[in-house]
C-alpha cells in the first residue's frame, strides 16, 4: 500500500463532503440556530427597568393572586393573551427571567421559520428559506427585543407574518382569523392593516365580509383573559384605551419627523399627524386603483414594509419599538432586491441607536438628525417601490 493514498481524499470523505454540499443550507440554519440560541441564553440574565417594573410585576402580581385567578386583578396595559401567558409560567418553577424570555425565543424561532416560509413563497430560489430564516433570527433587533430586553413583539410579529404567508396562499379566511389573533396581542398590528384593504381594492380577490374574521380572532384569543379576569369585553377596552393614552408624548424615542416639531403643540400635531396618515393612505389607495391591475406577492411584501413605516415615522406617539414588524419585512424582502440591502441596513442601524439610548441611557445621535435621515431614505424607497409596482402592471397588462 503507498503511503501516499493514506492521505487522498477517500470515497466515503468525498461522499461526506458532497452531501455537506448539497446540504449546506440546512447545516447552516441548524448551526445558526444553534448559535443564536446560545447567544440569548447569555443575555437572559439582563435587566432593565421596563422587563422589572412592568413585565415582572405583571408576573409577580399574577402568582401571589393564584396565576390564572390573578388576572382578576391585573392592571396592566397589555391585553388579555401575553398576561395570560404570564399567568401559566407562573406554574412553572423555574426563574422567571427564563420563562418569560423563554416565550419570546420560542416566538423569535417561530418568527424565523415562517419568514423562511414567507421569503420562499415569494422569491422561491432554493436558498431563500435559509436566507431568510438566518437573517431574521440572528438580528440584533430580534436578538435585543426578545432575549435581552424582555419585550413580546416577535409574538404579534409572528401572526401577522402567518397572515402574509396565507394571504399570499389564497388562504383568506384563515389569513383574516390569524390577523385578529397578532391584533389581540399588541395593537400596532393595526398598522400594517392598510396593506389588507390595499390588496382587497385592488386584487379584487376576496370578499369584504373576510374582515368580520379579525374581531373574531381577537375576540376568540382573548377569551381566556376575559374568563378569568371576569371583565369581559369592558376590560379590553380600558386595557387598549390606556395603551394608546400614554402621556403628551409626539415621539417616546421613536427616530421620526415629530423630534422636529415643539412638545407644547402635542394637541395640533397629533391631529395633523393622524389626518396626514389617512389623506397618505388614501392618495395610495387612489393611486393604485388607477394604475395597477394586479399587486403580485413582491409587491405585497414591499407594501408591507411601506405601511408599518409610514405609520411609524408620520403618527405620533410613537416607541422606539414600534417598526419592529417592519424592520422583520424588510430583512425578507431585500432577498428580492439584493441593491437595497443599503436601506435594510440603514433601518436597522438607526433603530438600533434607539434601543442602546433606552436601554443604557445614553444618545448615540441625535432624534432629530436620525429622524431626518429616516425620512429622506423613506421617500427613496417609496418613489422606488411604486415605480417598481407600476412598472410590473403594465408588464401583466402586456402579457
Amino acid at each position: 500500500m503507498n503511503i501516499t493514498s493514506l492521505f487522498n481524499t477517500g470515497k466515503k470523505e468525498k461522499l461526506f463532503l458532497d452531501w455537506m454540499k448539497n446540504n449546506f443550507d440546512v447545516i447552516a440554519v441548524i448551526v445558526v440556530t444553534i448559535a443564536g440560541i446560545f447567544c440569548r441564553y447569555k443575555m437572559i440574565p439582563y435587566s432593565h427597568s421596563d422587563f422589572t417594573s412592568y413585565v415582572c410585576a405583571w408576573y409577580d402580581q399574577l402568582k401571589a393572586d393564584g396565576g390564572l385567578l390573578g388576572l382578576k386583578y391585573y392592571t396592566g396595559n397589555y391585553n388579555y393573551p401575553y398576561p395570560t401567558i404570564l399567568a401559566l409560567l407562573t406554574y412553572i418553577p423555574i426563574n422567571k427571567y427564563y420563562t418569560i424570555k423563554g416565550v419570546g425565543i420560542l416566538f423569535d424561532l417561530a418568527m424565523a421559520v415562517v419568514s423562511g416560509l414567507l421569503c420562499r413563497k415569494v422569491y422561491g430560489n432554493k436558498y431563500s428559506f435559509s436566507a431568510a430564516y438566518i437573517c431574521v433570527f440572528m438580528s440584533p433587533l430580534v436578538m435585543l427585543n426578545g432575549a435581552y430586553w424582555g419585550q413580546c413583539d416577535s409574538i404579534y410579529t409572528c401572526f401577522i407574518l402567518l397572515a402574509l404567508l396565507f394571504m399570499l396562499s389564497e388562504k383568506y379566511p384563515l389569513s383574516f382569523l390569524i390577523y385578529g389573533v397578532a391584533v389581540a396581542f399588541k395593537i400596532q398590528a393595526l398598522f400594517i392593516f392598510p396593506l389588507f384593504v390595499i390588496i382587497y381594492l385592488i386584487n379584487k380577490k376576496y370578499s369584504i365580509l373576510n374582515f368580520l374574521l379579525i374581531p373574531i380572532g381577537f375576540l376568540v384569543t382573548s377569551l381566556p383573559g376575559m374568563i378569568f379576569s371576569q371583565k369581559g369585553i369592558k376590560g379590553i377596552y380600558n386595557i387598549l384605551f390606556s395603551q394608546i393614552d400614554e402621556g403628551e408624548l409626539l415621539s417616546a424615542n421613536f427616530p421620526n419627523i415629530y423630534y422636529w416639531f415643539p412638545a407644547q403643540e402635542y394637541d395640533l400635531y397629533l391631529k395633523v399627524g393622524l389626518m396626514f396618515v389617512l389623506f397618505t393612505f388614501v392618495f395610495i389607495c387612489l393611486y393604485l386603483q388607477k394604475n395597477v391591475n394586479k399587486l403580485d406577492n413582491d409587491a405585497i411584501l414591499g407594501l408591507g414594509v411601506w405601511t408599518v413605516l409610514c405609520c411609524a415615522y408620520l403618527i405620533p406617539k410613537m416607541h422606539e419599538r414600534y417598526g419592529f414588524v417592519a424592520e422583520v419585512l424588510l430583512l425578507i424582502w431585500v432577498m428580492g432586491h439584493k441593491k437595497w440591502l443599503w436601506y435594510a441596513i440603514l433601518v436597522i442601524t438607526i433603530i438600533l441607536f434607539s434601543y442602546f439610548t433606552v436601554l443604557h441611557g445614553y444618545n448615540l445621535y441625535l432624534f432629530q438628525n436620525m429622524g431626518m435621515i429616516n425620512i429622506i431614505a423613506f421617500v427613496v424607497f417609496s418613489l422606488f417601490l411604486f415605480s417598481d409596482i407600476k412598472k410590473k402592471a403594465k408588464i401583466y397588462e402586456v402579457s
